[in-house]
């Protein structure tokens, strides 16, 4: 702390008080002495530790300080975050926009495949009734001949 707090005592009242009261002038001296040197001690140890209203003041000064500092600091992360989760989202729009787009592109490959797959199937068919048929000719035929 920055001002240091003094505490004495006033020397020349106490001796005549302690005379007063019936000490001698050398007794009321050594007491008057002992007791500005513990208190001179006790300032020493503990009052150098004691905030003045001036210490308190700078430090509710520099607190407030601190604290719009902190406030501006925040806005700013705010605004960084707001700004980030933007660019995430339209990131992620245009990300989404290329899947989809695949995925138009894959459904059309597909259904390209399931008509052809279709075509074949029908030509298939096709051409396995006109066998069968074929088959079922010759087949009569060749009971037709045996019974002959």
């Amino acid at each position: 702390m920055s001002n240091a707090i003094a505490v004495g005592i006033d020397t020349y009242s106490f001796v005549k008080r302690l005379i007063a009261a019936g000490f001698t002038e050398q007794q009321a001296e050594v007491q008057s002495d002992t007791i500005n040197k513990v208190l001179t001690k006790f300032q020493d140890k503990h009052l150098e530790n004691i905030s003045t209203k001036g210490d308190i003041l700078k430090l509710e000064d520099s607190l407030q300080k601190l604290e719009k500092e902190l406030r501006a600091d925040n806005l700013r992360l705010e605004v960084e975050l707001r700004t980030d989760i933007e660019n995430f989202q339209s990131g992620f729009s245009l990300f989404e926009r290329k899947v989809e787009k695949k995925f138009d592109k894959l459904e059309s490959k597909i259904e390209h495949i399931e008509i052809a797959f279709k075509g074949e199937t029908k030509l298939l068919k096709w051409m396995l009734s006109f066998i069968l048929a074929g088959i079922t000719a010759i087949a009569i035929a060749y009971f037709k001949t045996l019974h002959q």
